[in-house]
């Protein structure tokens, strides 16, 4: 149930003062809260605002701790490897894609990855950001356990989520989605709102399918495309944990679990056009791409076919125009964690409508 529109920088204003009321510097709050107003702008909720409360609690906790504390472990041409600190994902995020961009100006390719990392949020920020720099952005990280293997009902995989980004001659092609049918984040968010989850989204922790949300939260994700979503899954834990030095599967910590450090890997690919070939050739190719598919026949009952991104341009221009919704359940705890770190609560944010 929906209370009411907000304006997304009420909403980014609120989140630094909390943040930084937890104890976040100042200057990295705004960053963090920058990343939930976008996520929740472009209709990404479950990675949006919703996920102020936890990391709150995870300052005050010592799980995030800021300010970050980077540090290269490994500089090496094209690849650099850092050391996040356990600071904020977002904060360590951006410092690793502008590391990858930079390098991929210089090399063509630039690889970094990153131990010791916090969860970073909706991974096309980075890739968008990667994007808007004219390079081919490509994020991945590891996350905390929900899948099971195939023929499992061990939650041994997080359902490791991944995003690429590539400019076009308009605008970019941006794909980010989990290796899970659903990711978490909209799992809770059917639980608060006290629906239930579409059938094939999840199984209890017995290995049972569910469409009880709250079953689903103690049990197992299901991955995309069963086996082959398992195998995706393996692959970026392989590509970002194991090859960060970070942790992997059942040991990446759960986020709920405020006072355990962050301990995930990412890795942040960019690559360069023009190292390939005519840049602007290259671009203008892909636009091309992605109108055609624009354009293309629609099955009954679709009004159009759209490219990945196309859905979160549209959701971005309502909401900047109407506010970002929220509901009557998500304005409690926000209320509830204003009060938790003695921030004053907005008049917004005061009476459910």
């Amino acid at each position: 149930m929906q209370g009411r529109c907000v304006l997304v920088s009420a909403l980014t204003d609120f989140a630094a003062e909390v943040l930084a009321a937890a104890g976040m510097e100042t200057s990295e709050s705004r960053v963090v809260a920058r990343h939930l107003g976008v996520a929740s702008l472009r209709g990404v909720d479950s990675h949006g605002i919703t996920r102020l409360p936890v990391y709150a609690q995870r300052v005050r906790a010592g799980g995030i701790r800021s300010p970050a504390e980077l540090r290269v472990v490994r500089d090496h041409s094209a690849v650099v490897v850092l050391d996040g600190g356990h600071g904020a994902g977002q904060v360590v995020g951006e410092r690793a894609m502008e590391t990858a961009v930079e390098r991929a100006h210089r090399f063509g390719v630039g690889a970094v990855a990153v131990r010791h990392g916090n969860h970073l949020g909706a991974l096309a920020a980075y890739t968008m950001r990667a994007a808007e720099d004219g390079v081919i952005g490509i994020v991945a990280t590891n996350a905390s356990p929900r899948i099971a293997p195939t023929g499992g009902a061990e939650p041994l995989l997080g359902n490791n989520p991944w995003s690429v980004a590539v400019p076009g001659d308009d605008r970019p092609v941006v794909v980010d989605m989990a290796t899970s049918v659903a990711a978490l984040g909209k799992v809770r968010q059917l639980k608060e709102r006290g629906e239930p989850m579409p059938s094939g989204w999840a199984r209890d922790l017995d290995g049972r399918p569910t469409t009880d949300p709250a079953a689903a939260i103690d049990g197992l994700l299901e991955p995309i495309g069963g086996h082959k979503g398992y195998g995706i899954a393996l692959v970026v834990d392989l590509l970002t944990g194991a090859l960060a030095g970070s942790s992997t599967g059942p040991d990446v910590g759960v986020l709920t679990d405020a006072g355990r450090v962050g301990d995930q890997g990412h890795l942040f690919l960019a690559l360069a056009a023009e190292a390939f070939g005519p840049a602007d050739e290259y671009r203008q190719q892909v636009g091309a791409i992605a109108e055609r598919l624009r354009g293309s026949r629609t099955a009954p009952g679709v009004d159009a076919v759209r490219v990945p991104g196309d859905p979160e341009e549209l959701v971005e221009a309502q909401r900047t125009a109407e506010g970002i919704p929220l509901s009557d359940a998500l304005t409690v705890r926000l209320r509830a964690t204003a009060a938790e770190c003695g921030v004053h609560v907005p008049t917004w944010l005061t009476e459910a409508e």
